[in-house]
Protein backbone atom coordinates (compact mmCIF):
# COMPACT_ATOMS: atom_id res chain seq x y z
CA UNK A 1 0.00 0.00 0.00
CA UNK A 2 1.26 3.50 -0.85
CA UNK A 3 2.55 5.60 2.04
CA UNK A 4 0.40 8.72 2.28
CA UNK A 5 2.27 12.00 2.56
CA UNK A 6 1.31 15.60 1.98
CA UNK A 7 3.33 18.75 1.37
CA UNK A 8 2.70 22.20 2.82
CA UNK A 9 2.17 24.61 -0.13
CA UNK A 10 3.81 27.48 1.76
CA UNK A 11 7.05 26.06 3.22
CA UNK A 12 7.13 22.85 1.11
CA UNK A 13 7.60 20.68 4.21
CA UNK A 14 6.60 17.04 3.75
CA UNK A 15 4.48 15.34 6.43
CA UNK A 16 3.16 11.85 6.99
CA UNK A 17 -0.63 11.67 7.18
CA UNK A 18 -2.90 8.89 8.25
CA UNK A 19 -6.39 8.06 7.11
CA UNK A 20 -7.76 9.32 10.42
CA UNK A 21 -6.10 12.71 9.99
CA UNK A 22 -7.55 13.03 6.50
CA UNK A 23 -11.07 12.40 7.79
CA UNK A 24 -10.85 14.95 10.62
CA UNK A 25 -11.73 18.56 9.81
CA UNK A 26 -12.54 17.66 6.18
CA UNK A 27 -8.86 17.13 5.41
CA UNK A 28 -7.75 20.55 6.72
CA UNK A 29 -4.49 20.43 8.67
CA UNK A 30 -2.11 22.92 10.26
CA UNK A 31 1.59 23.07 9.40
CA UNK A 32 3.59 23.18 12.67
CA UNK A 33 6.49 24.92 10.93
CA UNK A 34 4.87 27.94 9.26
CA UNK A 35 1.46 27.81 11.05
CA UNK A 36 -0.41 27.85 7.75
CA UNK A 37 -3.57 25.82 7.20
CA UNK A 38 -4.07 23.79 4.03
CA UNK A 39 -6.05 20.85 2.71
CA UNK A 40 -3.93 17.73 2.98
CA UNK A 41 -6.11 15.88 0.47
CA UNK A 42 -5.39 18.29 -2.36
CA UNK A 43 -1.66 18.27 -1.63
CA UNK A 44 -1.09 14.54 -1.32
CA UNK A 45 2.18 13.12 -2.63
CA UNK A 46 2.17 9.75 -4.35
CA UNK A 47 5.32 7.98 -3.12
CA UNK A 48 5.32 4.57 -4.66
CA UNK A 49 6.75 1.77 -2.59
CA UNK A 50 7.55 -1.59 -4.09
CA UNK A 51 5.22 -4.38 -3.05
CA UNK A 52 6.41 -7.93 -3.60
CA UNK A 53 3.66 -10.21 -4.87
CA UNK A 54 3.94 -13.96 -5.42
CA UNK A 55 3.18 -14.71 -9.09
CA UNK A 56 4.34 -18.09 -10.31
CA UNK A 57 6.78 -20.73 -9.25
CA UNK A 58 9.62 -21.28 -11.66
CA UNK A 59 10.78 -24.74 -12.69
CA UNK A 60 13.86 -24.59 -10.49
CA UNK A 61 11.79 -23.79 -7.39
CA UNK A 62 12.63 -20.07 -7.16
CA UNK A 63 9.92 -17.41 -6.79
CA UNK A 64 9.45 -14.58 -9.24
CA UNK A 65 8.39 -11.24 -7.75
CA UNK A 66 7.04 -8.17 -9.30
CA UNK A 67 6.06 -4.73 -8.09
CA UNK A 68 2.52 -3.47 -7.95
CA UNK A 69 1.71 0.14 -7.47
CA UNK A 70 -1.43 2.17 -7.31
CA UNK A 71 -2.32 4.07 -10.38
CA UNK A 72 -3.38 7.33 -8.80
CA UNK A 73 -3.37 9.01 -5.38
CA UNK A 74 -7.07 9.73 -5.66
CA UNK A 75 -7.72 6.03 -5.16
CA UNK A 76 -7.64 6.80 -1.46
CA UNK A 77 -11.21 8.08 -1.75
CA UNK A 78 -12.36 4.60 -2.75
CA UNK A 79 -10.96 2.98 0.38
CA UNK A 80 -13.19 2.10 3.29
CA UNK A 81 -13.08 4.24 6.40
CA UNK A 82 -11.92 2.43 9.52
CA UNK A 83 -14.73 0.54 11.29
CA UNK A 84 -17.19 1.55 8.60
CA UNK A 85 -18.69 0.26 5.35
CA UNK A 86 -18.60 3.56 3.47
CA UNK A 87 -15.67 4.91 1.51
CA UNK A 88 -13.76 8.07 2.33
CA UNK A 89 -15.42 10.23 -0.31
CA UNK A 90 -18.92 9.44 0.97
CA UNK A 91 -17.82 10.05 4.55
CA UNK A 92 -16.38 13.49 3.72
CA UNK A 93 -19.47 14.51 1.80
CA UNK A 94 -21.70 13.54 4.73
CA UNK A 95 -19.38 15.31 7.14
CA UNK A 96 -19.60 18.50 5.13
CA UNK A 97 -23.40 18.19 4.97
CA UNK A 98 -24.03 17.78 8.70
CA UNK A 99 -21.29 20.05 10.07
CA UNK A 100 -21.26 23.60 8.78
CA UNK A 101 -19.53 25.23 11.77
CA UNK A 102 -16.10 26.80 11.18
CA UNK A 103 -13.16 24.55 11.99
CA UNK A 104 -11.25 25.79 15.05
CA UNK A 105 -8.86 22.92 15.75
CA UNK A 106 -6.82 21.27 13.02
CA UNK A 107 -4.83 18.03 13.47
CA UNK A 108 -1.08 18.27 13.91
CA UNK A 109 1.24 16.72 11.36
CA UNK A 110 4.40 14.72 11.79
CA UNK A 111 7.44 15.45 9.67
CA UNK A 112 8.27 12.90 6.99
CA UNK A 113 11.53 11.01 7.23
CA UNK A 114 13.01 12.80 4.23
CA UNK A 115 12.77 16.58 4.38
CA UNK A 116 12.68 18.75 1.31
CA UNK A 117 15.89 20.47 0.11
CA UNK A 118 14.54 23.86 1.17
CA UNK A 119 13.90 22.59 4.69
CA UNK A 120 17.38 21.09 4.88
CA UNK A 121 18.87 24.50 4.00
CA UNK A 122 16.78 26.21 6.72
CA UNK A 123 17.91 23.70 9.36
CA UNK A 124 21.62 24.30 8.83
CA UNK A 125 23.39 25.37 11.99
CA UNK A 126 25.04 28.78 12.11
CA UNK A 127 28.79 29.02 12.41
CA UNK A 128 30.67 30.30 15.47
CA UNK A 129 31.29 33.59 13.67
CA UNK A 130 27.55 34.24 13.50
CA UNK A 131 27.10 33.77 17.25
CA UNK A 132 30.23 35.81 18.00
CA UNK A 133 29.02 38.79 15.98
CA UNK A 134 25.53 38.51 17.45
CA UNK A 135 26.88 38.43 21.03
CA UNK A 136 29.25 41.35 20.36
CA UNK A 137 26.44 43.48 18.96
CA UNK A 138 24.25 42.83 22.01
CA UNK A 139 27.13 43.56 24.39
CA UNK A 140 27.83 46.88 22.68
CA UNK A 141 24.17 47.87 22.94
CA UNK A 142 24.14 47.04 26.66
CA UNK A 143 27.29 49.11 27.26
CA UNK A 144 25.89 52.08 25.34
CA UNK A 145 22.66 51.88 27.32
CA UNK A 146 24.59 51.78 30.62
CA UNK A 147 26.75 54.73 29.53
CA UNK A 148 23.64 56.80 28.76
CA UNK A 149 22.15 56.01 32.17
CA UNK A 150 25.31 57.22 33.93
CA UNK A 151 25.60 60.26 31.66
CA UNK A 152 22.12 61.56 32.50
CA UNK A 153 22.15 60.42 36.15
CA UNK A 154 25.33 61.75 37.77
CA UNK A 155 23.99 60.88 41.23
CA UNK A 156 24.68 57.22 40.49
CA UNK A 157 28.35 58.02 40.03
CA UNK A 158 28.44 60.03 43.23
CA UNK A 159 27.19 57.01 45.15
CA UNK A 160 29.94 54.74 43.82
CA UNK A 161 33.54 55.95 43.30
CA UNK A 162 34.33 52.80 41.31
CA UNK A 163 31.53 53.48 38.82
CA UNK A 164 32.60 57.12 38.58
CA UNK A 165 36.21 56.14 37.84
CA UNK A 166 35.12 53.66 35.17
CA UNK A 167 32.83 56.26 33.58
CA UNK A 168 35.61 58.86 33.44
CA UNK A 169 37.98 56.30 31.94
CA UNK A 170 35.54 55.42 29.18
CA UNK A 171 34.81 59.08 28.63
CA UNK A 172 38.50 59.78 28.07
CA UNK A 173 38.69 56.97 25.50
CA UNK A 174 35.64 58.29 23.64
CA UNK A 175 36.87 61.92 23.91
CA UNK A 176 33.63 63.08 25.50
CA UNK A 177 35.36 65.90 27.38
CA UNK A 178 32.99 68.65 26.32
CA UNK A 179 31.38 68.87 29.74
CA UNK A 180 34.81 68.76 31.41
CA UNK A 181 35.82 71.87 29.46
CA UNK A 182 32.84 73.71 30.91
CA UNK A 183 34.18 73.21 34.43
CA UNK A 184 37.48 74.79 33.46
CA UNK A 185 35.63 78.12 33.37
CA UNK A 186 34.62 77.91 37.03
CA UNK A 187 37.05 79.85 39.21
CA UNK A 188 37.70 80.04 42.94
CA UNK A 189 38.06 83.60 44.17
CA UNK A 190 38.65 85.26 47.52
CA UNK A 191 39.91 82.10 49.15
CA UNK A 192 40.47 82.60 52.88
CA UNK A 193 41.91 80.23 55.47
CA UNK A 194 41.05 81.00 59.10
CA UNK A 195 41.95 79.30 62.34
CA UNK A 196 38.95 78.21 64.39
CA UNK A 197 40.73 76.49 67.26
CA UNK A 198 43.80 74.37 67.86
CA UNK A 199 42.42 71.43 65.82
CA UNK A 200 40.13 73.05 63.23
CA UNK A 201 40.71 75.30 60.22
CA UNK A 202 38.05 77.05 58.13
CA UNK A 203 38.20 77.52 54.34
CA UNK A 204 35.91 80.04 52.64
CA UNK A 205 35.65 81.75 49.29
CA UNK A 206 33.51 82.27 46.19
CA UNK A 207 32.78 80.09 43.15
CA UNK A 208 32.23 82.01 39.91
CA UNK A 209 30.83 80.41 36.75
CA UNK A 210 32.01 82.24 33.63
CA UNK A 211 30.18 80.01 31.16
CA UNK A 212 27.29 81.43 29.18
CA UNK A 213 24.86 79.00 30.83
CA UNK A 214 24.28 77.35 34.17
CA UNK A 215 25.90 74.00 34.88
CA UNK A 216 25.78 71.45 37.66
CA UNK A 217 27.69 72.38 40.78
CA UNK A 218 31.19 70.84 40.81
CA UNK A 219 33.00 69.03 43.58
CA UNK A 220 35.94 70.60 45.37
CA UNK A 221 39.22 68.78 45.94
CA UNK A 222 41.39 69.99 48.80
CA UNK A 223 45.02 68.87 48.60
CA UNK A 224 47.14 69.75 51.61
CA UNK A 225 50.49 68.81 53.13
CA UNK A 226 51.12 68.60 56.87
CA UNK A 227 54.42 69.07 58.73
CA UNK A 228 55.74 65.47 58.42
CA UNK A 229 55.55 65.92 54.62
CA UNK A 230 52.37 63.87 54.43
CA UNK A 231 50.12 64.79 51.51
CA UNK A 232 46.39 64.20 51.78
CA UNK A 233 43.33 65.07 49.70
CA UNK A 234 39.62 65.44 50.42
CA UNK A 235 36.70 65.52 47.96
CA UNK A 236 33.83 67.80 49.01
CA UNK A 237 30.34 67.67 47.48
CA UNK A 238 28.20 70.82 47.04
CA UNK A 239 26.15 69.93 50.12
CA UNK A 240 29.36 69.88 52.17
CA UNK A 241 30.99 73.14 51.05
CA UNK A 242 28.05 75.48 50.27
CA UNK A 243 26.93 77.94 52.92
CA UNK A 244 23.72 77.10 54.72
CA UNK A 245 21.40 79.37 52.72
CA UNK A 246 22.59 77.84 49.41
CA UNK A 247 22.35 74.17 50.32
CA UNK A 248 19.94 72.19 48.19
CA UNK A 249 20.84 74.08 44.98
CA UNK A 250 22.05 71.72 42.23
CA UNK A 251 23.28 74.16 39.54
CA UNK A 252 25.38 77.29 39.54
CA UNK A 253 24.12 80.14 37.32
CA UNK A 254 26.28 82.09 34.92
CA UNK A 255 28.30 84.99 36.41
CA UNK A 256 26.72 84.55 39.82
CA UNK A 257 29.05 84.18 42.83
CA UNK A 258 28.34 81.24 45.13
CA UNK A 259 29.86 81.37 48.61
CA UNK A 260 31.38 78.21 50.05
CA UNK A 261 32.61 77.45 53.52
CA UNK A 262 33.87 74.25 55.16
CA UNK A 263 36.04 73.12 58.03
CA UNK A 264 39.12 70.90 58.11
CA UNK A 265 40.00 68.84 61.17
CA UNK A 266 43.59 70.00 61.07
CA UNK A 267 45.43 72.80 62.82
CA UNK A 268 46.34 75.76 60.63
CA UNK A 269 49.89 75.66 61.94
CA UNK A 270 50.36 72.12 60.66
CA UNK A 271 49.32 73.04 57.10
CA UNK A 272 52.55 73.49 55.19
CA UNK A 273 50.90 73.74 51.77
CA UNK A 274 47.33 73.50 50.44
CA UNK A 275 45.53 73.75 47.09
CA UNK A 276 41.83 73.83 46.16
CA UNK A 277 40.72 72.47 42.77
CA UNK A 278 37.47 72.18 40.77
CA UNK A 279 36.44 68.59 40.10
CA UNK A 280 33.93 67.40 37.49
CA UNK A 281 30.90 65.98 39.36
Amino acid sequence: MNEKQTRCPKCLTVYKVSLTQLTVAQGMVCCPKCNSSFNALTHLINIEQPVMVNSTTLANGSMQTRYMTHSHVLDIFDQKVENSNIDLLTYLNNLNYFHNEPINALPNLNLAEQASPQEQDNNKKHSWLYYTLWSSANLILILVFTFQILWFNPKLMHASPTVSHAFNYVCQILHCNKSAELYQLIYIEKLKVRKIDANHTQFSGILLNQNDKSIELPNLKLIFTTEPDKTEEIILTPQQYLVENLRGIQRIPSNTPFRFEFELNKSKKRLVNYRLEIVHP
